[in-house]
C-alpha cells in the first residue's frame, strides 16, 4: 500500500485496504498518513475515526501525525485541535515534537499566528525548528518582521546550520538598512559553510515533467500548468466544505 501511495495510485491502496479483513496498526497508519500527504484529508480522517472505533488497536504516535497533517491539508482547524488535546487525555500518547509542529502549522494556516506562538513558547520542552517554521513563513506573509526577526533567531539556536533563518534575518537587515548585522549573519553563514539553496518544485503534466524555480517568471507549459493548479486548490476547497458540512466531533 505504501508503493502505491507513493506513486499516485491512492484508489489501489485503497482497494487493498477493503479488502484485506485482519488489519494491524501499521495497516491503518499507512492508510491514514497516505490519504493526508496524497491530499485527501476528510477520506484520512474518516479512517481515523474508524480506527478509533476499533476496539482492539490503539492509536500511537504515527497516528496521531497522520491525522493531524490531514487536519493540516483539509483546515479542519477545530478538528485538529481536538484531536491534539484528546492525545494525552484520552490516549495516553504523549505528544512530541513531530505533532506540536503540525498543530503550530495547522494554527499558522487557519490565521491563528499568535496562538501557534503561544503554544511554541510554552512547550513542555525545548521546540525544533520545525515547530518555529511556519510561525516564520506566517510572519512573512502577514509582514510582521518584529515577529520574523524573533522566530528566525529562536530557530537559529535550535539548529545552527539551517539556511533558511539566516536567509531571512539577512532580508529583514537589509530592509531596515541594518547593514552590519546582515554583514555578520553573512559571515555566520560561511563559517558554517552555508550555501543559498535554489527553491523549486515539480509537476506532472500528462508525459512531461516541469520544475519551477524560485523568482522564475515563465512558466513552462503555461496554460495546462495554471489550469491543474487551479483543479487542485478546487478539489482541495471542496473536500473541507464537504468535512465540514458531514462530521461534527
Amino acid at each position: 500500500m505504501e508503493m502505491y501511495f507513493k506513486t499516485g495510485l491512492v484508489d489501489s491502496a485503497m482497494g487493498v485496504f477493503d479488502t484485506t479483513d485482519e488489519k494491524d496498526l501499521i495497516f491503518w497508519n499507512t492508510v491514514i498518513t497516505g490519504l493526508a500527504r496524497t491530499g485527501r484529508a476528510a477520506e484520512s480522517l474518516t479512517v481515523f475515526n474508524q480506527l478509533l472505533m476499533h476496539r482492539g488497536l490503539k492509536p500511537d504516535r504515527v497516528t496521531f501525525i497522520g491525522s493531524l497533517v490531514a487536519c493540516c491539508h483539509g483546515g479542519f482547524v477545530n478538528e485538529g485541535i481536538q484531536i491534539f488535546s484528546s492525545m494525552e487525555k484520552c490516549h495516553g500518547v504523549n505528544p512530541g515534537n513531530e505533532h506540536y509542529a503540525c498543530l503550530v502549522e495547522l494554527l499558522c494556516r487557519g490565521g491563528m499566528v499568535n496562538e501557534a506562538k503561544d503554544i511554541a513558547e510554552n512547550m513542555p520542552f525545548e521546540p525544533s525548528s520545525h515547530v518555529w517554521e511556519p510561525i516564520l513563513c506566517a510572519s512573512l506573509d502577514l509582514g510582521d518582521t518584529r515577529l520574523a526577526e524573533r522566530v528566525a533567531e529562536r530557530m537559529l539556536e535550535c539548529e545552527p546550520k539551517s539556511t533558511f533563518p539566516y536567509l531571512v534575518l539577512i532580508k529583514i537587515y537589509e530592509m531596515t538598512w541594518r547593514w552590519e548585522k546582515s554583514v555578520r549573519i553573512r559571515y555566520a553563514m560561511n563559517e558554517h559553510k552555508l550555501k543559498c539553496a535554489q527553491g523549486s518544485s515539480k509537476i506532472g503534466l500528462k508525459s512531461s515533467v516541469y520544475r519551477f524555480e524560485a523568482d522564475q517568471l515563465q512558466i513552462h507549459g503555461g496554460y495546462d500548468t495554471c489550469e491543474t493548479l487551479e483543479l487542485l486548490s478546487w478539489d482541495s476547497d471542496d473536500q473541507r466544505t464537504q468535512w465540514s458540512a458531514e462530521h461534527v466531533y
